[in-house]
């Protein structure tokens, strides 16, 4: 694989070539992802079932977990949650991202904490 950095668009495409086929991956880089709080707001009130209750698990006001929420609605063009009276329910899509999604917030979670205990011994 050859790193080939397109300064133009600030993207990092890999190339793997073998004897038939060339296959190229472009990789997000930070200026495509969306907002890290963003995405923290949207996996709890997505595990949890509630905006209030994702709030205290964030110790965020209710409101800055719904701006979050509506931040990345904003920066997917999704509908990620339906609001009812009743409480906050995910989409089909809101359900489908945040399968996508849950891993890799998981990767860093545990990255993060591995590299804490390295620095503790």
């Amino acid at each position: 694989m050859y790193p080939v950095f397109n300064l133009k668009d600030i993207h990092l495409v890999m190339t793997k070539k073998n004897s038939s086929t060339s296959t190229t991956i472009k990789l997000p880089t930070r200026a495509t992802l969306p907002p890290f709080d963003a995405l923290r707001a949207f996996d709890a009130v997505a595990r949890i079932g509630g905006i209030r209750k994702a709030a205290i698990e964030l110790e965020r006001n209710h409101a800055a977990v719904s701006r979050h929420i509506k931040t990345l609605e904003a920066w997917t063009d999704s509908i990620l949650f339906d609001r009812t009276p009743r409480g906050t329910q995910l989409t089909e899509e809101g359900k489908q991202y945040h399968k996508l999604i849950t891993g890799a917030i998981n990767q860093i979670a545990n990255a993060t904490s591995d590299l804490m205990e390295r620095q503790n011994e």
